[in-house]
C-alpha cells in the first residue's frame, strides 16, 4: 500500500508537469510506465502514443507501446509496432517483458503473429522454445530448422537444432549440426564444448567427450556463467559446486524452468539430471 501511495503522488506530480511542459515526452513515457505497471494498459498505450507522436525515433516508446498493445490484446496494432522495432534484442526484450507481466508464455499473441509474420526470427525463435519445453520434439525440429534457414548465419540455432535430436537420439546427426560452428563468445563456446561432450558420451566416443569437457574447463566463462558452470561441475561430479550454484539458480523466476529444458539433453548421456 505504500508503495501505491508512492506511485499514485507520482502520477500526481507527472500531471503537473505535463501542464506545464506539454512537449516533453519523457513525462508521457513515465506515465504509461505507471499505468501499465498498475495493468491500465488503455491509459497505458494513450500515454505512450502521446511519447511516441512527440519523439518518433525514440525506440523505447515504440518498445513500451508493443508491451502495452500484446498485454491488451490489441495484435493487430503490435505487429505494426513491432515493425518498428529496430533489431531483434529489443523484440527478444519485448516478449520477455510480456512474460514478466503476466507470468505466462504469450500463446495466442505468439500464434497469431505466426499467421502473419511467419518468417519473423523472434517469433518463430519463441514458438520453437515453446515446442521444446512441451517435449514436442518432432515439431521443435522442424520449427528450429525453419529458424535455421531464416537466420543462417546464427550458429547458436544449430545448438538448438542439435538438442532436438538428442532429445530425438538422432545423435549422429546432432553431431553434424555442431562439429564444425565455432563461436567467439566465451558463454557460447562453453555450452558448445558441454553440447559436443554430451553428444560424444551418448555415441561411446569416451575420449572425445573428455576432450570436450578439458576445453570447457579452459574457457574463462567457466566461473561466471551460472547455467554452463552448473552443467559442467554437474557433469564431472562436483556436487558441492552444483549444490551452491543450484541454490543461486532456484532463486531465479522465470529462469529456472527454463533452465531445466535447456539442459536435460547435456545431463542425460552423463547418467544424472538437474534433480539429482
Amino acid at each position: 500500500m505504500v508503495f501505491d501511495a508512492i506511485k499514485n503522488k507520482a502520477r500526481y506530480y507527472l500531471e503537473k508537469a505535463e501542464n506545464i511542459h506539454p512537449e516533453n515526452d519523457a513525462l508521457y513515457s513515465l506515465k504509461g510506465a505507471i499505468y501499465l505497471d498498475k495493468k491500465n494498459y488503455r491509459k497505458a498505450i494513450h500515454r505512450f502514443k502521446q511519447a511516441y507522436r512527440i519523439n518518433e525515433k525514440n525506440d523505447y516508446y515504440v518498445y513500451d507501446l508493443v508491451i502495452a498493445l500484446i498485454l491488451s490484446e490489441e495484435y493487430g496494432e503490435a505487429l505494426k509496432y513491432w515493425a518498428e522495432l529496430p533489431n531483434n534484442d529489443f523484440k527478444r526484450n519485448a516478449i520477455n517483458e510480456v512474460i514478466r507481466h503476466i507470468s505466462l508464455y504469450p500463446e495466442k499473441f505468439i500464434n497469431y503473429a505466426l499467421t502473419r509474420i511467419p518468417n519473423d526470427a523472434i517469433i518463430v525463435e519463441f514458438h520453437s522454445e515453446k515446442l521444446y519445453h512441451n517435449r514436442e520434439f518432432e515439431s521443435a525440429l522442424r520449427s528450429y530448422i525453419s529458424l535455421k534457414n531464416i537466420v543462417p548465419d546464427d550458429s547458436f540455432i544449430n545448438i538448438r537444432v542439435a538438442s532436438a535430436l538428442m532429445m530425438l537420439d538422432r545423435h549422429e546427426e546432432a553431431l553434424h549440426e555442431v562439429k564444425h560452428i565455432e563461436f567467439t563468445i566465451p558463454d557460447d563456446q562453453l555450452l558448445h564444448q558441454l553440447t559436443l561432450a554430451a553428444i560424444h558420451k551418448s555415441l561411446g566416443n569416451k575420449s572425445e567427450a573428455e576432450a570436450a569437457l578439458a576445453n570447457a574447463k579452459s574457457i574463462n566463462a567457466i566461473e561466471h556463467n551460472t547455467v554452463d558452470s552448473y552443467l559442467y561441475h554437474r557433469i564431472v561430479g562436483n556436487d558441492d559446486k552444483c549444490k551452491e550454484i543450484k541454490k543461486t539458480i532456484d532463486d531465479g523466476t522465470r529462469l529456472v524452468s527454463y533452465f531445466k529444458a535447456e539442459t536435460e539433453f547435456i545431463l542425460n548421456p552423463f547418467g544424472t539430471s538437474y534433480y539429482s
